[in-house]
């Protein structure tokens, strides 16, 4: 397995796309298929763009979902996200990015996956792992 980016750290969350041509069922074949090898699911969103169906998701059996996906034809594309606890203030998400960019990473994906006391736990894919572990350790998780 080809991943893109980063170090098997415990602030990284790891990530999966499938992207395939959109048809009606796909969404049921792709669960179906995690379902009967009993992987799990924290995280999955699915969106259409043109005639592409694009689903994102975090299953907790990270290399037995890519392998039975690969296995079944749909091109799987592996990320590893770091895992911040951004503040749940107005501004907290404009705050990070700012971060980032001051520091010249690129975000390539964002998504707030959960709640813990007053923060929001962020998963962001970057152009620079180990940069942004330096620039955002104070909120690594």
């Amino acid at each position: 397995m080809t991943e893109e980016q980063g170090n098997d750290l415990s602030n990284d969350l790891r990530t999966l796309t499938v992207i395939a041509e959109d048809r009606v069922g796909l969404m049921t074949e792709i669960t179906e298929l995690l379902a009967k090898k009993h992987i799990t699911l924290h995280d999955f969103s699915g969106d259409v763009v043109g005639a592409s169906a694009v689903f994102k998701f975090v299953p907790i059996n990270y290399e037995a979902a890519y392998k039975v996906l690969q296995d079944a034809g749909y091109q799987v594309i592996a990320h590893r996200n770091l895992l911040v606890c951004m503040e749940e203030k107005p501004g907290g998400l404009a705050r990070l990015s700012r971060r980032m960019s001051d520091a010249n990473i690129e975000a390539r994906g964002v998504h707030i996956v959960g709640h813990r006391g007053d923060c929001s736990l962020v998963a962001v894919e970057v152009s620079d792992p180990e940069q942004a572990r330096e620039v955002l350790a104070d909120i690594l998780v």
